[in-house]
């Protein structure tokens, strides 16, 4: 760090994006404190703004772009403000183009810790919480996006007619929650999906080990938590980088002594398929309560087109085989709707997911292209009006199956 940086002053750690996300920002947060700053939600108070931003979609990456220059205007003079997270990553080009200092990723605490003069004798706090995340600056940009969505009819009714009413499902199904101990498990992933810019942030699976993350949900245990969030950015591949596998962590967490809940973030598909036997058990003992798993078509082809390798049948057993096993298991799914060369029947497929009744809640997505990924080469891309017509559909069955089981 700088020397104006020296002696210690006062910091502010925003973020935005993921659960992932959120809980990263928070170790930054910690690594501050433990190394004798002061932490401010002012702003304007900050001489070191940190912000951890996403860039999953076009559309994070513009609301993360909108927080930046939100955050340079409000900035004290002779303030310093990094950028940090999955967007420098994903999008370094765009970003490049308001701001010019340095970057790394949102889980290199290692990097972070250098970088503030942290004293490296010590370990480097683990979060257990997550910060909320921040909102973008209300510009002219964000003012022109507005007028360009409210002249396509379809995403003008989602946002008049369902996105009320859907985010109230999206708050109360989920892994997040104010009543959650969080423990992330492992970062990175084991596979390619063609459409995913996460890979280009996160890497390639790291896995925390058992003993280290047994250690942080008994501290949490000790603590008086119940309810035990796991994170990764695919916890299906967990253990892959170590030689054990989810079911081997999750063996040992049921077992540990105490009356505790265990919900369960980003199990790919894939994996449940093959390890859906073995886990079976491990959810008869009602211990985890909540999982997501992201589906993401309702068709082969666009799975293939995808490369989720896996069928909708064999996901659909699979999940079939932990519900019966737990019926009280809360799985919370995805949905990419208008993937390049989805067709209307391809479509209606994914709407029969919905019917299926497997999902607690769906969030629904249209297709984004991000830069560097396979999917964003891919010809026979849908129209913006396609995109957002299928989106509003996909939105709308949903609510019409939640409510009729009024689940609120």
């Amino acid at each position: 760090m700088r020397s104006e940086f020296q002696p210690l002053k006062c910091a502010s750690v925003l973020t935005n994006g993921c659960p992932e996300n959120r809980l990263d920002a928070a170790s930054m947060k910690e690594l501050l404190l433990s190394n004798g700053w002061t932490i401010s939600s002012d702003i304007a108070q900050a001489d070191l703004i940190i912000f951890n931003a996403c860039g999953l979609t076009d559309s994070n990456e513009f609301k993360s772009l909108n927080s930046i220059r939100d955050l340079q205007k409000k900035k004290k003079n002779g303030a310093r403000l990094i950028v940090c997270g999955c967007l420098p990553k994903i999008n370094p080009a765009s970003l490049s183009k308001l701001y010019d200092d340095i970057t790394f990723g949102s889980d290199d605490i290692e990097y972070f810790s250098r970088l503030i003069n942290a004293d490296q004798s010590k370990n480097y706090p683990c979060a257990h919480h997550l910060i909320p995340s921040t909102s973008s600056g209300f510009g002219l940009e964000t003012i022109i996006r507005r007028l360009n969505e409210i002249y396509n009819p379809y995403a003008l009714w989602y946002h008049l007619r369902l996105k009320k009413r859907y985010l109230k499902y999206w708050q109360k199904i989920n892994v997040v929650s104010l009543n959650a101990y969080f423990v992330k498990i492992a970062t990175g992933c084991v596979n390619n999906c063609a459409y995913c810019a996460v890979k280009l942030s996160r890497g390639n699976i790291r896995s925390k080990s058992i003993q280290n993350i047994l250690r942080e949900v008994q501290e949490g245990l000790n603590e008086g938590w119940s309810d035990i969030a796991l994170l990764a950015t695919d916890s299906g591949s967990y253990g892959i980088d170590r030689g054990v596998t989810l079911v081997d962590l999750l063996r040992e967490i049921i077992a540990m002594p105490g009356d505790f809940k265990i919900r369960l973030r980003n199990a790919h598909p894939g994996f449940l398929i093959r390890m859906s036997t073995e886990l079976a058990p491990l959810f008869e003992t009602g211990k985890i309560v909540h999982m997501t798993s992201a589906i993401q078509s309702g068709n082969n082809r666009i799975l293939k087109l995808m490369k989720r390798n896996y069928t909708v049948e064999s996901c659909y057993d699979a999940l079939d085989i932990l519900k019966k096993a737990c019926p009280s298991l809360q799985i919370r799914s995805q949905i990419i709707v208008g993937f390049p060369g989805e067709t209307e029947e391809e479509f209606k497929d994914s709407l029969k997911v919905i019917d299926k009744g497997l999902f607690d809640f769906v969030e629904a997505y249209a297709f984004s292209p991000r830069i560097n990924t396979p999917a964003a080469n891919l010809a026979n891309r849908l129209s913006p009006n396609v995109l957002q017509n299928r989106h509003y559909r996909l939105v709308k069955k949903i609510l019409e199956n939640l409510e009729a089981k009024k689940t609120l």
